[in-house]
Order: C-alpha cells, then structure tokens, then sequence
C-alpha cells in the first residue's frame, strides 16, 4: 500500500493569439467597433456594430495580416494523487496471480497541448483547470499466469505436444474518463469557438454519459443521460435569443472535463508454449486474445450543444489502442497467433 503524489511544472501549453478583440480601433478600416447590434441575427450591422451572424472577427485581430496564432509555451501544470494497493501471490505449484488497485485524481491545465487552449486570449492557465482528460478514479488491474498440469510429467511426443503450455491473462476495471460540453459557436466572439454553456439543470452535473444503446423507442440512451435542455443555449433557441458576449470570458456556468464517458473493462488472455527442436533450438508459439467477452466500449457522445445529434453516443472505441499496434480502432475481439524458431 502506498500513496503517490506528483506535480509536474512547466509543461507544453497551446495558447490562441491574435485573436478578435471587442472594443478596439479596427487596424483595417480604422472604425471603433465597440457597440453589439440589438439584432444578433443581423448579417449588415452597421459601421462600428457586431452581431453573431456578422461578428467582423478578421478586422477586429491586432494584426489583420493573420488570422489566429498558435503560440506554443510552458505554462501547464499537473497535480497526481493516489492511493495504491497491490496484493501478490508468488509463483507456486504453477500459478501466480497480482491485484492492483487505484483510487486517484489528475489534474491540469491541458493534458494535449494540439487540443484546447484558454477561453480568452489573456486568461491565465488557470481558465483551463480540470480534470486530466486520462483521469480515471478507479483502476483495478488483475493478471495471473497458470501453467498446465497436462502431461507435465509425461513422455515422448505426448509431453512433447501436450505438456508445458502457459495461460495467462489481464483484466482491467477502471473509471471513465472525463470529457467538457461546448456552446457550438463563438460566444465571447473572439474567433476561437471553444466557449462553454450555461448549465441550468444541476442534476446532470458530473454525471456518466455511457449507453450507446436504444431505448425501446428507438433514442438512444445517452441522449437521454445528457439531455440538450439542461443547457442553455441550446440548439432550439434562435440566434438572436442566445448568449452573446464580446470581449468576456466565455467560460458559461461550466468547467472543463465535467462529464464521464463509459468505463474501462477488458479481459485479454494468450497461450503459450515453447517446443523443444535440439540443442539450443526452440520454437516459440503464442495466442493472444484481446477482448475476451467482445465487450463493446462507447466513445464519447457527441459534446456540441448545437449539434442536432448533441448526446449521441454514435461509436466505439479501442483505449488501448496506441501507434504500431494491431488492435483496431474499435473495440471488437481481436485475435493474434505468432510462431517464433529461435536459434
């Protein structure tokens, strides 16, 4: 048993400059837009006015010759605490097993500097605060190898063929991860569309978005687990009536990573053996099943409160998966055989 903590300082940051500022003396066309028209629908607001549907975000950047600047710096941090336990049975009579458990907590300020940056231009690290988007509260990892009795002392091409095979497996459990609802469109109208609603139903807050199946009335789940009218402004509200607030902060009433996705469970499991050819040659065979139970996971629902599918879990996917492997993009059962002659 055991208690980890670690802080890490100084880690990769995206942050938007140049971005679209309200008030400020157009470099372009040197007008004050300064004022928002009553009409946020209009697409021709007058010399010195903005609307939602005409925010005039190019000539309100400092330098009209770009358009957003992706700066690259070291201002994230992290914080990781847990608490760990692990049980082990040392190998005896053929078989071992260990059982690992976490209960943890991460947080930072970007876990992915190529995605997210801070609501507005001149916010701190600070305004992106939240839980790591790998924060997972609960882990249990099981694994244990058992090698077969059959044949063990056996003869000749019986012991050869039968004998010595090795099963081994994992399992792991573990908490979803956590994923932010988005407003869908330029709230702050700073050309940077990553601004956050106003949650008005606080029954939903931190809640597991995490059944992509239907209801007998053909919805699906999650739609029904995150519902769009829990926010505002949704999708049915017109343009003239959302919120709109040039030169704030865009944060709405939400933070970043406030929902969970779908848990974690997965069963692998190989065969093994090593068949004796002659003196200091072998041949190596090994099965590999991935997915034993071909237990689907969900990937997260669709987060845009403006989208006419918002909270529809439409796929799955593969949390395992990482460059170089042969595991699909999915979470279908994957099988793998290879056979090795080692000399």
């Amino acid at each position: 048993m055991g208690y980890n903590r670690t802080r890490g300082i100084g880690l990769i940051q995206n942050a938007i400059l140049n971005r679209a500022r309200f008030p400020i003396m157009s470099p372009n066309n040197g007008i004050l837009y300064d004022r928002v028209d009553p009409n946020l629908g209009n697409t021709a607001p007058a010399p010195g006015f903005i609307s939602q549907a005409q925010p005039r975000t190019a000539l309100r950047r400092p330098d009209v010759r770009y358009g957003a600047v992706t700066y690259i710096n070291n201002g994230s941090w992290s914080y990781y605490n847990a608490l760990r336990v692990e049980v082990k049975r040392r190998w005896q009579n053929g078989f071992h097993w260990s059982l690992a458990y976490a209960f943890s907590k991460t947080i930072d300020t970007g876990s992915d500097y190529t995605q997210g940056s801070a609501i507005a231009e001149f916010d701190s690290a600070r305004s992106l605060r939240g839980l790591s988007d790998f924060d997972q509260r609960h882990r249990i990892n099981l694994t244990y190898g058992y090698t077969l009795p059959w044949f063990s002392k056996g003869r000749g091409i019986a012991r050869q063929a039968l004998g010595g095979w090795r099963l081994s497996g994992n399992n792991t459990f573990a908490s979803g991860n956590p994923f932010s609802v988005l407003a869908g469109y330029d709230v702050n109208a700073d050309g940077v569309v990553n601004d956050r609603p106003i949650l008005l139903d606080a029954n939903v807050y931190g809640r597991s978005v995490n059944n992509g199946r239907q209801d007998p009335s053909g919805r699906v789940i999650s739609e029904s687990q995150l519902p769009s009218s829990a926010f505002y402004p949704a999708r049915n509200i017109a343009q003239r009536d959302r919120v709109f607030d040039p030169g704030g902060s865009g944060a709405g009433t939400l933070g970043r990573n406030t929902f969970f996705g779908q848990g974690m469970k997965a069963w692998d499991m190989a065969l093994a053996k090593t068949f004796s050819i002659r003196e200091g040659h072998t041949l190596n065979f090994r099965a590999e099943l991935y997915n034993v139970t071909n237990t689907p996971r969900f990937a997260f629902p669709s987060r845009d409160i403006q989208s006419a599918v918002f909270g529809r879990i439409t796929s799955t996917y593969n949390p395992q998966n990482f460059v170089g492997a042969s595991r699909a993009d999915d979470t279908s059962r994957v099988t793998q055989v290879s056979l090795r002659y080692v000399f």
